[in-house]
């Protein structure tokens, strides 16, 4: 669990803090719905080596965080759910804060693809 202090900047206890259903529709990110008690998101790119250049780089991420996905791949297609294991398999803040980074990634390479 060190890694969350690590990288996020907060206790653990913080971090493994669940989020009710109520705050996490109040704060999730955009284009994230409660799916199966979890974020979810579906990102489309442009084909399939695109789309893994985006879990390559979201794995990094998640790595640097001790934090991994559950998240699949058809071609171009890749849809992920987040919630947290260790806190009882709820939406924690190091799942929003994930989300917020698979975005900017997203972001980065729809642009540069488009």
């Amino acid at each position: 669990m060190r890694h969350l202090q690590q990288y996020r900047g907060f206790g653990i206890k913080e971090a493994m803090k669940p989020i009710s259903q109520i705050d996490v529709k109040g704060h999730a990110p955009e284009g994230w719905v409660i799916n199966d008690n979890s974020l979810y998101k579906k990102y489309i790119f442009e084909d399939f080596n695109v789309a893994m250049e985006f879990m390559n780089e979201v794995a990094e991420v998640c790595n640097q965080m001790n934090h991994h996905p559950k998240w699949t791949n058809i071609y171009k297609t890749v849809e992920c759910w987040l919630r947290t294991h260790d806190a009882g398999d709820v939406v924690t803040d190091a799942d929003r804060e994930l989300a917020q980074s698979m975005d900017r990634i997203a972001s980065r390479l729809l642009i540069e693809n488009t």
